[in-house]
């Protein structure tokens, strides 16, 4: 298990768990944040933030501090 900050650029992770708080849980969760849920990572910033990703079709930025709170497995793709 990694967490997104973790994966590779480029790399591919099925979503496990995501640990926010509350008022950013449930955002999570309308942009596609949801377990099981196929996530790509596109783009991090020369000083590791923001983090782009692709999820259920859409590219969401986040802080790193928020992407280390997502966990999951790296896949193949």
């Amino acid at each position: 298990m990694c967490t997104l900050s973790e994966l590779a650029v480029g790399g591919s992770m099925m979503i496990d768990n995501v640990c926010v708080d509350e008022p950013l849980n449930e955002r999570m969760k309308v942009f596609g944040f949801l377990p099981e849920t196929v996530i790509d990572k596109l783009y991090v910033g020369m000083r590791g933030s923001p983090i782009a990703v692709r999820v259920c079709g859409a590219v969401v930025a986040l802080r790193r501090n928020d992407a280390d709170n997502i966990f999951g497995e790296s896949i193949m793709r």
